[in-house]
C-alpha cells in the first residue's frame, strides 16, 4: 500500500518543470503540489529549474507594465534585456 502511494507521488522532471509553469499561472491541484514538493526535495536541477523559473517572473512583472495590450516593440525588447540580464547574471552568482 505504500509503495503504491509513493509510486503515485514520484514524478518525472519533465512532469515537474510542467508543474513549477502551471504553479506560477495556476493553483496545483493537492495531489499536484505533493507530487512537486517530493520531487523537488530529492532534484537539484528541477530546485534550479523552479528557482530560474520564479527569477524570471519577477523581474517580468517588475520590468513589464501588463496594462500594454499591444505585442512590445523591438526598443521595448532591447531595454528589457538590458536591464534584465546583470540581475539574471547576480541570481547566477548566488
Amino acid at each position: 500500500m505504500l509503495g503504491k502511494l509513493f509510486r503515485r507521488l514520484m514524478i518525472s522532471c519533465d512532469r515537474a518543470t510542467f508543474l513549477i509553469e502551471k504553479q506560477s499561472t495556476d493553483s496545483l491541484s493537492w495531489i499536484e503540489w505533493m507530487q512537486l514538493k517530493l520531487h523537488v526535495s530529492m532534484c537539484a536541477a528541477c530546485r534550479a529549474y523552479g528557482k530560474q523559473s520564479r527569477m524570471i517572473d519577477r523581474l517580468l512583472k517588475k520590468y513589464f507594465h501588463p496594462t500594454q495590450s499591444s505585442a512590445p516593440t523591438q526598443e521595448e525588447i532591447t531595454f528589457l534585456q538590458e536591464r534584465m540580464l546583470p540581475d539574471i547574471d547576480a541570481s547566477d552568482e548566488q
